[in-house]
């Protein structure tokens, strides 16, 4: 099975990367996948929240970062990236129940870089943050295999 159509078996699906602990903790659902772009959807939960009570800044870099290296996986990379920068703006707080949706697409692809765009959204359809990475290939191999959906 090729890598989109591998990923594509996870809409509507909890996705949990066994070598990924971090992707298992934020509990995301896959929403949609196309080739460079995916979509997550997340719920805050109250483990995420920083001191003032809303999704902590931390968190939601996370989730964009994971989102990234998951948007790979849709364009058939055979290796792991690594993030090289990863720059991320806030604009609104997120809190306790509030269903974020994170976008992403590829932005520029070429041998030792790939760009990557991701956003989180409300359930308003207002934007909570937005971020970019570059990322750059690895060694390490990577195998569609290492996810399953979970039921």
């Amino acid at each position: 099975m090729e890598p989109l159509e591998s990923l594509q078996c996870f809409v509507g699906k909890k996705m949990r990367k066994t070598n990924s602990r971090i992707n298992h903790w934020l509990n995301n659902e896959v929403v949609s996948v196309a080739e460079g772009e995916i979509v997550l959807k997340y719920i805050v939960r109250d483990d995420m929240l920083n001191l003032n009570g809303s999704l902590h800044g931390g968190i939601a870099a996370t989730m964009i970062d994971e989102l990234m290296g998951i948007t790979l996986m849709s364009v058939g990379e055979s290796v792991f990236h690594a993030s090289a920068k990863l720059n991320i703006d806030f604009f609104r707080p997120a809190f306790v129940g509030e269903v974020l949706l994170a976008k992403s697409s590829i932005v520029f692809k070429g041998e030792t870089l790939v760009c990557i765009e991701g956003e989180l959204v409300n359930q308003k359809e207002k934007l909570v943050a937005r971020g970019y990475g570059l990322l750059v290939p690895t060694k390490n191999p990577l195998n569609s295999d290492l996810i399953y959906p979970e039921d």
